[in-house]
């Protein structure tokens, strides 16, 4: 394994359990069984470690989304597999991990927030597709995208998620539940 990768792959450890802010250089270099001195030859700080962590994050994403989309299956099941591929993905950023980005690193999670936001165009297609398809019902696609973002936006917030004590992965389930099938018993 490349150090690099190594060197993350240790803070996404330690930061599972206890946050990004509370692990120490030194923490890192014992969990990654090499020196602090070997850990400063990769990154100038520890901010930088955490910022090619969130990037390795948001290349995966991209990459899982490139080949959902790509794949076979009804627009329906691809936004499914989208969502619940972030929630795997992005399952490392555990509560503690996830309250720290935007107290303690405000520009990752401005980082995070935009990439989320680029999304939107592709949702609209996603969306586009599944009315043409008559997996969905018959909504403005843009509307559509802007309000499942919306809806990420506002469960897919740190304080959200700890408040309510979910994980990630749960939030992801919670949004995508709501979103494909709302709130009502029956149709009206």
């Amino acid at each position: 394994m490349e150090m690099r990768e190594r060197i993350i792959n240790a803070l996404v450890v330690l930061s599972s359990t206890r946050g990004l802010a509370a692990v120490t250089v030194d923490e890192l270099a014992r969990a990654a069984g090499i020196s602090r001195r070997t850990i400063y030859r990769y990154f100038p700080d520890k901010e930088h470690i955490i910022e090619e962590m969130v990037d390795r994050m948001l290349r995966q994403i991209q990459s899982h989304k490139e080949r959902v989309l790509s794949g076979p299956g009804r627009p329906r099941d691809k936004l499914r597999l989208l969502v619940t591929g972030v929630g795997e993905i992005g399952k490392f950023l555990g509560s503690p991990a996830l309250a720290d980005i935007p107290r303690h690193y405000p520009d990752l999670f401005q980082k995070i927030d935009s990439f989320r936001a680029a999304q939107i165009l592709t949702l609209e297609q996603l969306f586009a597709e599944g009315v043409a398809t008559g997996d969905f019902r018959p909504v403005d696609p843009a509307v559509a995208a802007a309000a499942l973002l919306g809806l990420a936006r506002a469960i897919l917030n740190p304080e959200f998620i700890l408040h309510h004590s979910l994980s990630t992965k749960e939030a992801l389930a919670l949004v995508i539940y709501l979103f494909l099938h709302g709130l009502a018993t029956c149709a009206e």
